[in-house]
């Protein structure tokens, strides 16, 4: 049981500097270097947190496996966005954006699901927890999308513009 503690030790550390690396990428100036090398840090933590979870998801007794579902999505969507970035089209932008959104929101819903009958002591079972959060977070990802596409994010950077 030592190694699934250490590999749940540097899951949970993986996860939480993704999460807040990720919104730092967010806040970022898009195009800049401080953007490109906090999303560079954030694909390698989410990749982490997914490997792990996919781990534990394995190793650990519970029924955990539909963590491993929500792990090998989340980084789907994170492997799409990466695969897109620096790309100066509109569609490559909207993929881009969609995939590092979607990413983030598949580790905040796995945070979020794991952690509510701790935080809010009461007990609900895992579809429950999971299924509002999914819905709220496609809504999200649809509006954010519908901005990129139109063009009124990002604010702070023309399309060509690589500085």
């Amino acid at each position: 049981m030592q190694f699934a503690g250490a590999v749940r030790f540097m899951h949970i550390l993986a996860g939480a500097a993704a999460l807040f690396v990720g919104l730092a990428t967010l806040s970022a100036r898009k195009g800049t270097l401080v953007h490109k090398r906090a999303g560079l840090v954030y694909f390698v933590l989410v990749t982490f947190t997914c490997a792990s979870a996919a781990v534990l998801s394995v190793i650990i007794k519970e029924n955990r496996w539909p963590f491993l579902l929500v792990a090998i999505g989340t980084y789907a969507f994170a492997m799409v966005g990466f695969a897109a970035r620096g790309r100066s089209s509109r569609p490559a932008l909207v993929t881009h954006v969609v995939g590092f959104t979607s990413s983030y929101a598949g580790l905040l819903m796995a945070f979020i699901v794991n952690n509510f009958g701790k935080v809010t002591g009461i007990e609900l079972p895992f579809l429950v927890r999971l299924f509002p959060l999914q819905f709220i977070s496609t809504c999200v990802v649809i509006y954010v999308a519908v901005l990129v596409f139109r063009g009124d994010l990002p604010r702070d950077r023309k399309m060509g513009d690589e500085t």
